[in-house]
């Protein structure tokens, strides 16, 4: 696993690892320490199916139902929200600056 700053503020990317397989946990408490150590992590060109996604997510706390923001669920997988902008939508989802479920 190779982590990079992506800017001098925050963010890092991650690369080296494969996410549709199961992470031992002294990589979880890795990618943790990334993710508090730089805010914000990427990982690009990762293929995973939304077993393999939520498998992944899990590992990171319990995964959320968004109560209000009707969404088509992925295959029966209410965890995980599809966020599409199409051409002729004038608003863009979350224009305004926003805290995601800050509520609970």
């Amino acid at each position: 696993m190779d982590i990079r700053p992506i800017t001098g503020a925050l963010g890092a990317e991650i690369s080296g690892l494969d996410l549709s397989f199961a992470i031992d946990p002294q990589t979880v408490a890795d990618i943790r320490r990334a993710l508090l150590d730089h805010m914000v992590i990427v990982f690009r060109n990762q293929r995973l199916d939304p077993d393999q996604y939520k498998a992944f997510a899990g590992k990171f706390g319990a995964l959320h139902v968004h109560p209000y923001i009707y969404a088509k669920p992925i295959g029966g997988h209410p965890e995980i929200l599809r966020v599409v902008k199409e051409k002729e939508d004038r608003k863009v989802f979350g224009e305004k600056w926003h805290s995601d479920v800050s509520f609970l």
